[in-house]
C-alpha cells in the first residue's frame, strides 16, 4: 500500500530523497518476499527497480551512508537471487552472483574503512565476505 504513495510523491518532487528511498525500500522489500514465495528470478525485476531509485542518489549525494549500505545489501540480495535462479545456467548463474557479491562487499568494505558502518549491517556485511569467498576457490 505503501509503494504507490511514495511514487507519487518521487513523481511529483524529484528531488524528495525521502520519497525516492522510500521508492526504493519498498521493490528491495517486495523483491526479498518474492524471492522467498514466487521466485528468485521474479525477485531480481524488483531489485532492479530499487537499484534504480538508490543509484542516483548516491550520484547526488556520494556521503550518504544509509543509501549505500542499502544499496550494498542490495547486491547481497541479487547475488543470493541470481545464485538460486535455476532459469539461468549454472556457470552464468555463478558468475553473475560473484559479480553482485563483489560489489556487496566492496560497498560494506568502504563504509566499514570510513567508520560508517553500523551494527545493522554488520551481519549482512560478513555473509556477503563469505560468499565472495565461495567465489574464489
Amino acid at each position: 500500500l505503501a509503494l504507490p504513495q511514495f511514487e507519487w510523491i518521487a513523481t511529483a518532487d524529484p528531488n524528495n530523497t525521502d520519497a525516492r528511498v522510500g521508492v526504493a525500500m519498498m521493490h528491495h522489500n517486495i523483491g526479498i518476499a518474492r524471492r522467498s514465495t514466487d521466485s528468485p528470478a521474479a525477485s531480481l525485476e524488483d531489485f532492479e527497480k530499487a537499484r534504480r531509485f538508490y543509484a542516483p542518489i548516491l550520484v547526488a549525494d556520494p556521503t550518504n551512508a544509509w543509501v549505500q549500505g542499502m544499496l550494498a545489501n542490495l547486491h547481497f540480495e541479487i547475488g543470493q537471487s541470481e545464485e538460486a535462479d535455476s532459469s539461468s545456467p549454472g556457470p552464468d548463474r555463478f558468475q553473475k552472483a560473484c559479480r553482485s557479491y563483489s560489489l556487496a562487499a566492496a560497498g560494506f568494505a568502504k563504509l566499514k574503512a570510513e567508520g560508517r558502518l553500523n551494527e545493522h549491517l554488520i551481519e549482512q556485511a560478513r555473509q556477503a565476505d563469505q560468499a565472495l569467498a565461495r567465489c574464489r576457490r
